[in-house]
């Protein structure tokens, strides 16, 4: 990767596109259950993200989207662009530090924003870090 190709890195098109087909060979799979996102990136347009991961959905390769750590408003652009364009939406926020909400320590302005837009975003919590949670549920890890 070039340092001075902008599009080799990032949530650019072709940088999706390619680290996904990557992912796909390495993992030995033809689809990928759910691709996420890890961090919004304020140099690419994110009808330009949404229509690369949009491609993805269509050709097979790529079942729900997601995203890690962006924060709320940029979670609702998402969604308005994607409805408006007509493409596939994030369903899925991975929000960092969630299961420290679980233990009552409030982490604040990720998904609080997005909440109630057409009921559109699940968040993920990686359940085995929650206290107290791993004991009382039956988790097959």
């Amino acid at each position: 990767m070039a340092d001075d190709d902008p599009n080799a890195a990032g949530i650019t098109r072709r940088h999706i596109i390619e680290q996904c087909e990557a992912s796909l060979r390495r993992l030995q799979t033809a689809w990928i259950d759910l691709y996420q996102l890890h961090r919004p990136e304020p140099d690419t347009a994110i009808d330009e993200t949404l229509r690369a991961l949009d491609d993805l959905v269509r050709d097979g390769k790529v079942r729900y989207l997601g995203t890690s750590m962006f924060p709320s408003w940029q979670i609702v652009e998402s969604i308005w662009a994607a409805k408006e364009l007509r493409l596939n939406r994030f369903v899925s926020e991975q929000q960092p530090g969630f299961y420290r909400q679980c233990a009552g320590q409030h982490h604040t302005g990720f998904l609080t924003a997005g909440q109630g837009v057409d009921r559109a975003v699940g968040e993920l919590v990686d359940i085995t870090r929650v206290k107290g949670l791993r004991d009382d549920f039956p988790i097959l890890l």
